[in-house]
């Protein structure tokens, strides 16, 4: 049996993503029935660790990656607590009146996607979901201007 490590984690956390995120939006859409309409996240868009080597052609998109690595001693050795941030950019023409709205409706949607889907890959990862503030974001080679909110993923692996 292989050993759950971060390589597996990682990719857990963009199939919980890439298969609930995009229901998640249509039921925010439905539940404030405000005429704001979130944009689904293609399959395609979501990019591990770097932008650098694949373009991003895609609005919005989804950049995630480790962030931080700590270590405690543990009962059976040492656990890792790996910090793994998720990004979800959208591009900001400047002329969308909700995009604040749509922030804050894209930053729930991830951290309830993955609080209420993980438990379904894998039991055995302690984690916590914490909700960044929406900033500014810039893409390299770019001159658009991005928004982006996101999580941090506390996930405990012995």
């Amino acid at each position: 049996m292989n050993r759950y490590d971060i390589e597996s984690l990682l990719a857990d956390i963009e199939s919980v993503l890439s298969e609930n995120l995009n229901n998640k939006l249509t039921a925010l859409d439905a539940e404030k029935a405000d005429g704001i309409v979130m944009r689904p996240v293609d399959a395609r868009a979501y990019f591990l660790q770097e932008l650098n080597s694949r373009v991003a052609n895609f609005n919005p998109f989804i950049l995630y990656g480790i962030t931080n690595i700590e270590a405690r001693p543990h009962i059976t050795g040492t656990a890792g607590i790996y910090t793994i941030n998720v990004a979800l950019i959208v591009a900001d023409y400047g002329n969308d009146l909700n995009i604040v709205k749509k922030m804050m409706r894209y930053s729930r949607a991830l951290k309830e996607t993955i609080e209420e889907n993980f438990y379904l890959k894998q039991n055995s990862v302690s984690l916590e979901v914490q909700s960044l503030i929406p900033d500014q974001f810039q893409k390299l080679n770019s001159s658009e201007n991005y928004r982006v909110v996101g999580v941090d993923i506390l996930a405990t692996l012995s």
